[in-house]
């Protein structure tokens, strides 16, 4: 869960590639739901497919402001690699 203190720091361009990329991950969820309802997919296979999901997900997890805003602007293209290491101080 993302804490009130990061998402006040967002700015709104973070914010809106944030939302979109909840969307995406609700979509993707609701699909294996439904190919598990209509019995395309075992409930097993579908529980691994959202696991999978959920690994694969864009959301940044990390323990301070900084960081996590440091790794969005990397995954949105925003800065580098080399930048993102830098910021982090791994760089």
């Amino acid at each position: 869960m993302i804490s009130k203190k990061i998402l006040n720091a967002l700015t709104k361009e973070q914010l809106i590639f944030l939302i979109n990329q909840y969307q995406h991950m609700e979509f993707l969820i609701s699909e294996i739901c439904v190919n598990e309802s209509k019995q395309h997919i075992p409930s097993e296979q579908a529980i691994e497919e959202i696991r999978k999901e959920l690994r694969n997900c864009n959301f940044p997890f990390c323990a301070s402001t900084e960081e996590f805003i440091s790794l969005l602007d990397y995954k949105m293209g925003k800065i580098t690699l080399d930048e993102y290491k830098e910021r982090i101080g791994i760089g």
